[in-house]
């Protein structure tokens, strides 16, 4: 009873007397112990990462390996804790000042690998606005960043491309062609006389041209070969931006519609900072204010996002700025597209291949380096 008592006013005892002692740990494994083994390196070039983490601040790795192929807003891969993580490249840090800062810059990992380059990189402006958003919001900036990169960008992905073909004869010229071909190239003449009932100068996909002239791809090849026809590919999406024909509306603006247009042009002329309500009930004009306000950017060389409230209003909304815009000028960034696609036009508009971006939320994230309007 005794000892039981001291036991328990001693609390639990875990390993009593006659327990063997617990065991040593482990020796570390090799890749650490490699890793440990490593000699200090004295960096020239470090580099500011917000890793895509829940973490509150950046962290500094040396970039002597990957210097010339880092640019702002590149993504990379860097050594996190015992694995590696992705993020978002911010920024030279100075070796001076880091260690005046009172830090070993020897002790700092390097990057891995970087994994995009310009083409998939961030612009400056969306870094800006990124530090702005985890400031204000109080959010980790390295979860910003990646919210602001479609997925299909990060996986590397692309829609399926569509492959066209046109001719730069007429139609006289392609009949001549194809008669000198009847004998002993059949097939080859089918291509060109199918090619010659569509408009000259106009673009065929391959698919229908085949199907038309009863052909095959061996014999498109040969033409393609010898000149007759040239052959191209596009994505889906450039293939739809380029099935409508733009269209200008003659409409006078009534005395409130251009009340209302006058200091927003005004504002866009100066380039200032301006913010506007428009108010009015349903049918009472505004969204030709917004469409006038929007030919008036881009005459003057900016680029403009059109935010609507839901999803489900893209399709309308965007046929009647591509109708008065042009297709080829306006794309819709919206969540439902599929990665690849969407990761297309993401690039598209990145490579400012377009003016006007058309969506919800997300929309604001569109990597347009001249925006002008909201």
């Amino acid at each position: 009873m005794k000892k039981h008592s001291k036991q328990n006013s001693a609390g639990p005892n875990l390993f009593g007397d006659n327990e063997p002692a617990p065991l040593p740990l482990p020796p570390p494994p090799a890749a650490r112990a490699a890793r440990a083994a490593e000699p200090a390196r004295n960096f020239e070039h470090l580099a500011e990462v917000a890793v895509e983490r829940p973490m509150r601040h950046t962290f500094t790795f040396g970039a002597d390996d990957v210097h010339a192929q880092l640019v702002l807003g590149a993504r990379v891969l860097v050594p996190f804790g015992k694995a590696t993580a992705e993020g978002i490249y911010m920024g030279a840090k100075s070796v001076e000042e880091f260690r005046a800062a009172g830090f070993d810059a020897s002790k700092l990992k390097p990057i891995v690998k970087v994994l995009s380059g310009e083409s998939a990189a961030l612009t400056p402006e969306l870094m800006q606005l990124a530090r702005w958003m985890a400031r204000h919001y109080v959010c980790p900036i390295g979860m910003v960043l990646k919210s602001m990169l479609p997925a299909g960008v990060k996986a590397s992905k692309s829609a399926k491309k569509i492959e066209f073909v046109s001719t730069h004869f007429d139609a006289n010229q392609l009949h001549i062609h194809a008669s000198g071909l009847a004998i002993r190239k059949k097939k080859q003449a089918a291509i060109l006389r199918a090619l010659a009932a569509h408009p000259l100068g106009s673009e065929v996909e391959v698919k229908t041209l085949l199907l038309e002239a009863g052909s095959n791809s061996s014999a498109l090849k040969a033409l393609e070969k010898s000149r007759f026809l040239k052959r191209v590919e596009k994505f889906k999406w450039a293939v739809d931006a380029s099935q409508a024909i733009a269209r200008s509306d003659n409409l006078v603006l009534n005395d409130e519609q251009q009340q209302a247009l006058k200091p927003i042009e005004a504002a866009l002329d100066e380039g200032q900072a301006s913010g506007f309500l428009l108010q009015g009930v349903t049918g009472s004009g505004k969204t030709e204010v917004y469409l006038r306000a929007l030919q008036k950017a881009l005459a003057l060389g900016r680029q403009a996002i059109v935010l609507i409230p839901e999803i489900a209003l893209t399709p309308q909304t965007a046929g009647r700025f591509q109708s008065r815009l042009g297709r080829a000028r306006v794309a819709v960034l919206a969540s439902d597209e599929a990665p690849g696609q969407r990761a297309d036009i993401w690039r598209a508009i990145r490579a400012g291949e377009i003016d006007v971006v058309v969506g919800a939320r997300s929309a604001l994230y569109a990597p347009l380096p001249r925006l002008g309007i909201i």
